[in-house]
């Protein structure tokens, strides 16, 4: 709610109020993410360790295009393709040996 509150006091309207909504929601849903995984590994592992944990979540966070995740959710026209999820049922649907 506050994201939308933000992009209309920004100015903006319409669809484009929605997706720089949108758009904030997906960030800080990933930033939230990222700080529990972060406490995580302060609390169970070597500061060496949370620190590089750290440093892997922030390069994951760039690369990642949260203005398409946005449009995936919203389902605008231009979204990217979705991709299709692999099931595995049986054992003999793993990898092979």
């Amino acid at each position: 709610m506050s994201n939308a509150i933000d992009a209309l006091q920004e100015g903006l309207r319409g669809q484009a109020a929605l997706q720089r909504a949108a758009e904030a929601s997906v960030s800080d849903r990933m930033l939230a993410g990222s700080r529990q995984i972060e406490e995580h590994m302060h609390r169970e592992a070597s500061d060496h360790r949370a620190r590089a944990t750290r440093s892997r979540l922030q390069e994951a966070h760039g690369g990642v295009d949260v203005s398409g995740v946005a449009r995936m959710l919203l389902r605008a026209p231009d979204a990217p393709a979705r991709t299709t999820t692999v099931v595995y049922s049986g054992l003999d649907d793993g990898v092979s040996f």
